[in-house]
């Protein structure tokens, strides 16, 4: 969980300073936030190998069936548009056929906090709501000190969970690679 924070922190998922807002003040100041409980996924990675050469991997993402106004009201959707995953399975599995019928190798790869790497637009007013305990040491002491017993943090970057992220990462790496 250390290292998924320092991605985060890397990324500046949550802005250069890493900002803890207290729910209340934010719903005070901006009547068009939006609030995301944070999630801990834990998936453990190389299970068809020997038990050495498996890991546990963490992954901090955004609930993004489940989020609310400052009101408390569920937001069904949460952007102007339709928003879709990058590409579908059936694309993929398309893709691999074609090139397997022509005889073409194909070459997968996998980047290291691909959705942190692109920016959600700047009229977004995300914030992950994350338990206290869940927070690394310098948060919780950062929140404990400002008093905040319900701690939020504006989301910058395109977070696991949020229903335009997939969408939002295809627009920066197409953006990024043609």
């Amino acid at each position: 969980l250390d290292k998924e924070w320092s991605y985060m922190k890397d990324f500046e998922v949550f802005g250069k300073e890493e900002i803890i807002y207290g729910k209340s003040d934010v719903i005070a100041s901006d009547e068009n936030c939006l609030f995301a409980p944070a999630v801990l996924c834990f998936v453990e990675k190389n299970v068809e190998l020997p038990e050495e050469f498996r890991k546990l991997k963490a992954r901090l993402c955004a609930a993004g069936n489940r989020v609310f106004d400052g009101m408390r009201n569920w937001v069904k959707n949460t952007a102007e548009g339709l928003w879709s995953a990058p590409a579908s399975l059936a694309s993929f599995r398309l893709i691999c056929a074609l090139g397997n019928r022509s005889d073409y190798s194909l070459e997968v790869c996998d980047l290291d906090g691909a959705y942190l790497q692109s920016s959600l637009p700047t009229k977004s007013n995300y914030y992950l709501e994350v338990k206290i305990n869940e927070l690394p040491t310098h948060l919780q002491e950062k929140a404990r000190k400002q008093g905040v017993s319900r701690p939020c943090l504006r989301i910058h970057r395109s977070l696991y969970g949020l229903m335009e992220s997939g969408h939002v990462w295809a627009e920066h790496a197409s953006e990024k690679l043609v």
